[in-house]
């Protein structure tokens, strides 16, 4: 009988086990608190409070809580990806991102800057953060137009598995199919190629 192998859950399994191994710690964990000041805690000031076990209806519904908690979020990365769908079926993404290579002609860094000055703001004064992924589907074909080395990544996301140790760092991963470096072929059907298409990043 052939042995079944492991398959790598998906993260809706691990964040609903996750959740629910949280609500089972409610049962047996002391619940505490701290006082606040202006929205900072305390130091010193834990006490214990009533205990608030979770049952499995506040599990259940516990992500739609998160979801709304972060509906602000998660309508901002819904909306600009579905914009930036569209659009890309028009094809106004790629006579863009034409025109922005031809205009920063050997000057690619200026647009790194420009990008990085703007997520840097939207950061430091708002707290954008998830919000960024939105982009990338506009800022990949960007930087691969103007020159810059491709890698890509084909794996199977159900059977992905991470099997490097810290004595064993050698381990290539389970589930990666196929690996491009700088558009070299640096792993394939799983095995290393043995190319070394890499470049050493220097100041």
């Amino acid at each position: 009988m052939e042995q079944r192998k492991f398959r790598m859950p998906t993260a809706y399994t691990i964040l609903f086990c996750l959740i629910l191994l949280v609500a089972l710690s409610t049962w047996f964990i002391p619940a505490g608190s701290y006082d606040y000041a202006d929205g900072i805690p305390i130091s010193g000031s834990y006490h214990a409070v009533a205990p608030a076990p979770q049952g499995i209806g506040a599990a259940l519904k516990a992500a739609f809580r998160g979801f709304y908690d972060a509906v602000d979020v998660c309508v901002f990365i819904l909306m600009v990806g579905g914009f930036l769908g569209v659009v890309m079926k028009t094809g106004a993404i790629d006579a863009g991102v034409s025109n922005v290579i031809t205009r920063l002609q050997g000057r690619e860094n200026l647009l790194i800057t420009i990008l990085m000055l703007f997520f840097g703001l939207g950061g430091t004064t708002y707290g954008m953060w998830e919000e960024t992924m939105a982009f990338f589907p506009l800022l990949l074909p960007i930087f691969l137009a103007a020159g810059y080395d491709a890698d890509v990544c084909v794996f199977d996301p159900q059977a992905l598995h991470e099997r490097a140790t810290y004595t064993e760092p050698q381990q290539t991963s389970q589930g990666m199919s196929l690996v491009l470096v700088g558009g070299e072929t640096a792993l394939e059907n799983g095995r290393p190629t043995g190319l070394c298409a890499g470049r050493a990043i220097r100041r």
